[in-house]
């Protein structure tokens, strides 16, 4: 069924949206993001002018954001909460659910710019031989993303981290002015095509949070499939919710990274792995308590490695069902 919807606002029709067989299908995976979810569903409108979608969404956290969902924006698609069950397990639920043969990964706090999907879609149209696109995005004040330029887990990465040296996703001064061909995109802005998500499953659930991405774009690429990072398709992305160098949020990240290694590296790496990362997190931790009165950035980020250097246990097995990090934390999906 094609036709127009009407928010609850008495706003600007829909006229995009498809139920029956959509140009593409957006999946967003919300988690408490009732603050955002409205301004990133009135964002796909624009975005997504030239084409037909679909949205669907699930909620992981309180269901606040379905709630809010439910009533705003009737003509989202909205998949029963199974509780928190991870972002890789959710996306795969909705992916059970999609119609098109384009898949889109939306995260709530990100608002595409007018076009962005369209562009995106032009491009696979264009480059039939590439398997994924994604766009550019930016912090509110202007600054790319550091999730424009994910990288592939290596022990030499490991090995700058632990003497000091940012990770490969963190390089300033990269130029994303021009398309180019990428070994991963980011998981809250990523076209994908359906043929190329069931050739490997779509996401790993084994990850809880973070990392899975990561590890999706490696399987593909393993399998001959080749990705782009579009310059002309644009966001913007609240990165966490203003969270990102929280605790919580860098011991998720870290037994990502450690979930990879488990999974892809033999045992003398995945251990080696551990070490050098416990080495630059305590290396930040001792950088923060004697530099962190001089300058906020380091004693934010001294505080944020904390549990790394101080928990190892916690995070080295990644999230292992019996003995990583939702087993140490009790926390069950």
């Amino acid at each position: 069924m094609t036709g127009e919807a009407t928010d609850s606002r008495g706003g600007s029709a829909v006229p995009k949206v498809d139920h029956d067989k959509p140009d593409i299908s957006v999946f967003v995976v919300g988690y408490n993001s009732s603050g955002f979810i409205e301004e990133c569903i009135d964002a796909l409108n624009a975005a997504c002018a030239a084409h037909t979608f679909e949205i669907l969404l699930i909620d992981n956290g309180d269901l606040s954001t379905e709630a809010l969902v439910r009533e705003r924006f009737p003509y989202v698609s909205i998949v029963e909460s199974r509780g928190n069950i991870g972002f890789a397990a959710a996306n795969n639920v909705l992916a059970g659910r999609a119609r098109a043969d384009l898949y889109f990964l939306l995260n709530p706090d990100l608002f595409l710019a007018p076009k962005a999907i369209d562009i995106l879609i032009e491009a696979a149209r264009d480059r039939p031989s590439i398997s994924a696109f994604g766009g550019v995005s930016f912090d509110p004040a202007g600054k790319a993303d550091t999730g424009n330029n994910l990288s592939i887990p290596s022990l030499g990465g490991h090995f700058r981290y632990a003497i000091g040296h940012a990770g490969a996703s963190s390089r300033e001064g990269t130029s994303f002015a021009a398309d180019m061909v990428v070994p991963v995109l980011m998981g809250g802005m990523a076209l994908i095509r359906k043929s190329a998500w069931k050739e490997v499953d779509g996401f790993d659930e084994r990850y809880f949070l973070y990392c899975e991405e990561v590890d999706l774009f490696f399987r593909l690429s393993e399998g001959g499939h080749a990705f782009m990072r579009i310059a002309a398709a644009k966001a913007v992305h609240y990165a966490g919710h203003g969270r990102a160098l929280s605790t919580r949020r860098q011991l998720f990240r870290i037994s990502g990274i450690m979930e990879f290694a488990r999974h892809h590296w033999a045992a003398p790496a995945v251990f080696l792995s551990a070490i050098l990362i416990w080495t630059g997190a305590a290396i930040r931790v001792g950088i923060g308590l004697l530099f962190g009165r001089r300058n906020a950035r380091w004693l934010a980020v001294g505080k944020a490695n904390r549990v790394i250097a101080g928990k190892p246990w916690l995070w080295w097995r990644g999230y292992h069902p019996k003995k990583g990090l939702l087993a140490k934390l009790s926390l069950h999906r």
